[in-house]
């Protein structure tokens, strides 16, 4: 979160497998079959979900996710999700969410303190540009119905300037600046709160 306090994590990628840990937050995601599997965990609360994968193959460099193509997403607690993931443009349409996603995924009715039914994110990118991380290179615009982001991937560099919505007529700021060194196996970077970011390949 914006402002937050620094943390840890750990993060997991391979070619059938996403898993990240962070604070009390779980996420795994198993690609090795047709339909994936996809499990988060928030402290006591835990969720399934269903999916559907259409796939498209999608040349994402370094990270080698097979994620393009056309997605459903079904949960246990009444949580949809459809999502395209293509090379220009990808989307995310949810509804039914539950904290903490809800704020985030769905959008919000900042008078009423409540979710509203459903909610849409996008990510177009409005030029292209050579990055280690294929059709992610370039400079996109992400909204989610809270986020507005300018995002900017470049060789193994990721900057990102995002603006976040906290009440009717109030916003934050904040930035990130993130570069991967893969021949040692680390990753560095800062943010506009001060705080230093790094990890290392285990």
């Amino acid at each position: 979160m914006f402002g937050g306090p620094q943390g840890s994590g750990t993060l997991t990628i391979t070619s059938t497998r996403f898993a990240l840990t962070w604070d009390r937050f779980d996420l795994a995601v198993d690609l090795s079959t047709a339909a994936p599997a996809v499990r988060a965990t928030q402290g006591t609360d835990s969720s399934e979900v269903s999916t559907t994968h259409a796939a498209e193959p999608i040349d994402f460099g370094i990270v080698p996710l097979p994620v393009g193509g056309e997605w459903t997403m079904q949960g246990k607690r009444g949580d949809r999700c459809t999502a395209t993931v293509g090379t220009a443009l990808s989307s995310l349409d949810c509804s039914g969410m539950q904290p903490p996603l809800d704020r985030t995924l769905q959008g919000w009715d900042f008078v009423e303190r409540k979710p509203l039914p459903r909610g849409k994110s996008t990510a177009q990118r409005k030029s292209q540009l050579a990055s280690s991380f294929g059709e992610l290179g370039g400079e996109w615009t992400v909204l989610t119905p809270r986020l507005r982001c300018d995002v900017k991937i470049e060789g193994l560099t990721f900057m990102t300037s995002c603006e976040e919505q906290i009440d009717k007529d109030k916003f934050r700021k904040g930035s990130l600046t993130l570069t991967l060194d893969p021949a040692a196996g680390t990753a560095s970077g800062t943010t506009t709160f001060g705080g230093e970011i790094s990890a290392r390949r285990r």
